[in-house]
């Protein structure tokens, strides 16, 4: 008896959950962010067919109860207002065979109209991977370096690293955390203001690279001439004042 109630409660939830997923369906694959979609309905059997809401990704709903244009058996309706990346979702009533009945239509607004897949997924988790290693690879050498030459190559290559890893983060959390959009728009100004930074940056570790080269072949030639480490050093203190 225990069993046969456990097998009804699974064959029920199965069925509760078959009726919620065909309520909903979805409209195509993805949609540019910042373009007209077309909101569709087909209803072979029906005299008119109405939008009656449209929600946004962040939950902010538009309640429209506005007539859908008629072509053929199929019914549009134009929607322009599609800044926010996301799952939008817009409802829809008819009257098939006389008889009032409604659907809800959802669809995905992301930045290049690409839904995002597993492949996609897989592809950005492999590329942050490999740069993690390689930046925490650098780092180590950095610090477990003593060459000042090799130090300035180091912390070079992080900040590439660093600049590009910023660009995959972006990328991912645009086409990925459409719900926190925000996210995107961090790495993005992470992007761009390591990028801006480039050429000052390596115009700074030149001249640093530069002037301990020549303290170095200062250092070298007192050294040459007899004098101590101690005067060395006395000498370069005086020298930078």
């Amino acid at each position: 008896m225990e069993l046969n109630k456990k097998i009804s409660l699974f064959l029920f939830l199965i069925f509760s959950i078959s009726l919620i997923s065909a309520a909903t369906v979805e409209l195509g694959d993805g949609f540019e962010k910042n373009k007209c979609i077309d909101l569709t309905q087909t209803c072979s059997n029906c005299s008119y067919v109405n939008i009656s809401f449209i929600q946004y990704p962040n939950s902010t709903k538009i309640n429209l109860d506005e007539s859908m244009v008629q072509t053929g058996v199929e019914y549009s309706y134009e929607f322009c207002n599609t800044s926010l990346l996301g799952t939008y979702t817009y409802g829809t009533y008819g009257n098939p065979d006389g008889e009032l009945d409604n659907q809800n239509v959802k669809f995905v607004v992301t930045p290049n109209g690409e839904k995002p897949d597993i492949a996609k997924a897989i592809f950005y988790i492999s590329l942050l991977a490999i740069f993690l290693v390689l930046i925490v690879g650098d780092v180590w050498l950095l610090f477990n370096s003593e060459d000042i030459s090799w130090k300035t190559g180091y912390i070079s290559l992080f900040y590439i690293l660093f600049n590009v890893f910023s660009l995959v983060c972006w990328k991912m959390a645009e086409d990925f955390l459409t719900s926190i959009p925000f996210m995107a728009t961090i790495f993005k100004s992470i992007y761009f203001i390591t990028t801006a930074g480039y050429f000052p940056f390596f115009i700074i570790m030149f001249f640093y690279l530069f002037l301990h080269m020549t303290q170095s072949l200062t250092e070298s030639r007192l050294r040459k001439r007899g004098y101590s480490d101690e005067q060395i050093d006395w000498k370069m203190k005086n020298k930078r004042r």
